[in-house]
């Protein structure tokens, strides 16, 4: 039983210590699965629900524009969130992380998300996706 808390500090009137992270919707089971890739500065558990039930179709994407995340058909799909350094503009790392998912043929049919960028944009936002879709072959073997 694991009984060790999540303490989550507000600090001047907002959340403190909530990072930026990178995350991917994926299908598991199925080829080509990967139907969102998103960026935030939310904790990643939080823009999830969000994503999932917010009635505002900016915030609640994943609802709006991937039916099969919620209501009747209710598919299976897992998120996985990577941290992004503070450094780095998390944005960018999405956007060069959804142009290499896209270039390898990793995307879904069915994927919902931002349309792939043209150019991957800074050195060190690529070296970080590139890491990213890396750990993403990890976790889908």
């Amino acid at each position: 039983m694991n009984l060790q808390p999540t303490v989550l500090r507000v600090r001047d009137g907002d959340l403190a210590e909530a990072g930026s992270w990178v995350y991917v919707w994926i299908r598991p089971g199925t080829e080509r699965r990967i139907v969102f890739v998103g960026a935030t500065g939310l904790p990643p558990a939080a823009r999830v629900w969000l994503h999932l039930h917010d009635r505002d179709s900016e915030v609640g994407w994943m609802g709006h524009r991937y039916p099969a995340a919620g209501g009747d058909l209710r598919e299976p799909l897992d998120v996985v969130a990577f941290p992004v350094p503070e450094s780095v503009a998390r944005r960018a790392v999405r956007d060069a992380l959804i142009k290499r998912l896209a270039e390898a043929g990793e995307l879904s049919p069915h994927y919902c998300g931002f349309a792939p960028v043209a150019e991957e944009g800074d050195a060190e936002a690529v070296a970080v996706a590139e890491a990213l879709q890396q750990q993403l072959a990890l976790y889908r073997s």
